[in-house]
């Protein structure tokens, strides 16, 4: 019994006798592989970072003794395609990650692996000075400018609200300031009129002067009335 071959090339040479003599010598080759091509790397040109949607990728590998007789590549565990090239143009991917696998199998049927993941950004959703902008950075863009308007906004109207409350904190003190002014002035007529009635010089002149004063703090009041109204309806509004 022969000893079982080991891997390479052989040669098996056959010559039959029989009793015309011998016959022609025939010839046949035996390839023995039981080693898988040489481990390769799948690569891509942007890399696997890209907004390419259908990129193209590489795998070449090479079989010493029965050379590689397929490659087979797999899109997230699903068979895309059987080739016999070495590089291939993904069908259209949605964004995301995605999980490629590409067996090479030689002519003997060993074979090897090589993994790689692909990030797919996604196709430009427009360009803004010759810089693509993706669908998911618009309107995450879009998202944050609402946020910080909302931000702005609240700030906004607190700053009104603060200001409104100052210019009402401000009518108040002024009007404060010009009641206290007014009751000065009247305490100050009265006061005058109060020395003339203590000294007894109550003359016509005085009455006629008692008279215009009382008149004079008849219509102040009401002024000052109007005004008080006023301010008030002002500060509250």
């Amino acid at each position: 019994m022969a000893s079982p071959l080991s891997d390479g090339v052989w040669y098996l040479h056959v010559r039959f006798r029989d009793t015309a003599g011998w016959g022609p010598t025939a010839h046949y080759r035996i390839a023995i592989d039981s080693i898988p091509p040489l481990g390769f790397s799948i690569t891509t040109p942007g890399g696997f970072d890209t907004q390419d949607v259908a990129p193209v990728i590489s795998y070449e590998t090479s079989d010493q003794l029965s050379g590689i007789g397929s490659y087979e590549v797999f899109i997230d565990g699903a068979l895309s395609t059987t080739t016999e090239a070495s590089t291939y143009s993904l069908p259209p991917q949605q964004p995301g990650t995605h999980a490629l696998l590409v067996r090479a199998t030689d002519a003997a049927g060993n074979a090897v692996e090589s993994r790689a993941e692909l990030h797919v950004i996604g196709a430009p959703f427009f360009f803004v000075g010759g810089i693509g902008v993706t669908q998911s950075e618009f309107f995450g863009g879009i998202i944050v400018a609402l946020c910080l308007a909302a931000v702005a906004g609240g700030w906004l109207g607190w700053y009104a609200g603060r200001k409104r409350r100052e210019q009402r904190l401000r009518r108040a003190v002024i009007a404060q300031r010009d009641v206290q002014t007014a009751l000065d002035m009247i305490q100050k007529d009265i006061s005058a009129l109060r020395k003339k009635l203590e000294e007894g010089d109550v003359s016509a002149q005085t009455e006629r002067e008692l008279k215009a004063f009382l008149a004079h703090v008849s219509d102040r009041i009401d002024k000052d009335k109007r005004y008080v109204v006023e301010n008030i309806e002002s500060i509250e509004s």
